[in-house]
């Protein structure tokens, strides 16, 4: 069956925005960017301070990213997979047709619409050889 959507999962648009923000974000950060620096040294650079973090705070926060954009990029990626969602969906109609057709709508209206449009059409077929 398929799963629910929970709150902390993203939709495919709001994943792209979501990275697309931390582009733009990434490309607005000048590399030399001294407007808040102290006094200049001779050769006119700003001398800060880098903030002092431990290499365990830094490794931290590195695998902590590292888990967020892999949760994201497996999100997108079970997205986009459309024949392993097809066959979910198909497995669901096999394990219990009427509570598949509840949990996919819009699956089962299409497929409805669709065999409805195939059949006239082959009724409509039949009806023009049959006449002549």
């Amino acid at each position: 069956m398929a799963k629910k959507k929970s709150s902390d999962e993203l939709s495919v648009p709001k994943a792209i925005s979501e990275v697309a923000r931390g582009v733009a974000t990434a490309r607005a950060m000048k590399p030399h960017d001294h407007s808040d620096a102290g006094p200049a040294d001779a050769d006119g650079d700003a001398k800060t301070e880098a903030p002092q973090r431990s290499r365990a705070e830094l490794q931290a926060d590195i695998a902590k990213t590292r888990a967020q954009l892999a949760g994201l990029v497996d999100e997108i990626e079970h997205r986009l997979d459309v024949p392993a969602r097809a066959e979910v969906i198909v497995d669901d109609f096999k394990a219990d047709p009427k509570k598949a057709v509840v949990t996919h709508k819009k699956t089962t209206v299409t497929a409805i619409v669709l065999v409805a449009a195939v059949g006239t059409g082959i009724g409509l077929l039949v009806r023009a050889i049959v006449t002549k």
